[in-house]
């Protein structure tokens, strides 16, 4: 409330007046500058501008940016943020612009996929039974429907693969009345890296029968080292 009030003189009586005024802080000028691709794991190119010189924080994908961009943040779209805090005279303010965040460990695990795709484009049908009966065993049958998720289902194509290789040696393919180990040691003399044989079947038990979800530079492993079987 602003008042004013006047002292009596002469003739005159004294006298006042109110009025009720809103009064707002200043926001700063904010302004970001950032390239449309930033990729986990380098450095962030982020340019800001802050007037006047207040403190402020940076955020992207809502965690704070340490000057690299997190390895682990997933690619796509991604809010990039900068959040002044409260410096009477002046307010608080944020300011976002949308940045598409590239993940090289996502990218690296889809090309590796799709490298093994192209490897077996000209494989008999029975690399689809194997893969079939690999992931029957792991639903638990087929009346039961289960959805994998994205990570899930490439840990038990690479299992797959590493069973139809490995069965087309041994002639014997793989069949869900075998539990993954139960095959892989019967088929573990044909291996030549048998380190990595137990290393996918044990990601693809983890995979499906624990709430853990594969990282990116595990199934990234798991694709490239069935070329050494």
């Amino acid at each position: 409330m602003l008042s004013a009030w006047a002292e009596p003189k002469g003739a005159w009586a004294p006298a006042s007046t109110s009025t009720y005024v809103n009064i707002s802080a200043v926001e700063p000028r904010v302004a970001i500058h950032a390239p449309p691709v930033l990729i986990g794991g380098l450095p962030a190119p982020i340019e800001i501008s802050i007037e006047p010189n207040v403190t402020a924080v940076v955020y992207l994908g809502g965690r704070p940016l340490q000057g690299y961009v997190p390895i682990d943040l997933s690619t796509g779209m991604a809010a990039l943020t900068v959040a002044t805090g409260a410096a009477p005279p002046y307010a608080p303010t944020k300011v976002t612009l949308q940045v598409f965040v590239l993940n090289p460990l996502q990218l690296a695990a889809a090309v590796a996929l799709i490298l093994l795709v192209a490897r077996f484009a000209r494989a008999p049908a029975t690399l689809e039974e194997v893969k079939r009966e690999v992931i029957m065993a792991a639903a638990g049958g087929e009346r039961r429907r289960i959805a994998f998720t994205k990570e899930v289902e490439e840990v038990l194509t690479a299992l797959s693969y590493a069973f139809y290789a490995l069965g087309q040696r041994a002639g014997m393919q793989y069949r869900r009345i075998w539990t993954y180990r139960e095959y892989a040691a019967l088929v573990e003399k044909y291996a030549a890296d048998k380190q990595c044989l137990w290393g996918i079947v044990a990601l693809a038990e983890r995979a499906v029968y624990s709430p853990l979800v594969p990282t990116s530079v595990e199934i990234i492993r798991a694709l490239t080292c069935i070329k050494s079987l």
